[in-house]
């Protein structure tokens, strides 16, 4: 599965299908915030969880210096990746607003 964010839609991508989802709560994480308030309480529900970022990387993909500049707040993170780890972790978008 493939996800792309494009202008307020997201686009999921299976291997037989294509979905266009316009997504408010990535939006309103995103953008109606401070992206790194989201980034904290990752790295929060994580240590709080006893889960570790290689769990992240593996499960989503991700490389492992991206999730732990993340975690850091040395960098932002977009909507595919909050949409990984949300699914990584088995949680709703909705756990991270504001």
């Amino acid at each position: 599965m493939e996800v792309e964010e494009v202008n307020d839609e997201l686009v999921v991508r299976t291997d037989k299908r294509t979905f266009k989802i316009w997504n408010p709560n990535v939006d309103n994480i995103l953008k109606g915030g401070n992206n790194m308030d989201c980034n904290k309480k990752i790295a929060d529900y994580l240590k709080d969880h006893g889960i570790s970022q290689k769990f992240i990387c593996d499960k989503t993909g991700l490389e492992p210096e991206k999730v732990s500049n993340i975690m850091n707040g040395k960098r932002k993170i977009t909507g595919d990746e909050l949409i990984a780890i949300c699914n990584a972790l088995g949680i709703t978008l909705d756990y991270f607003k504001g």
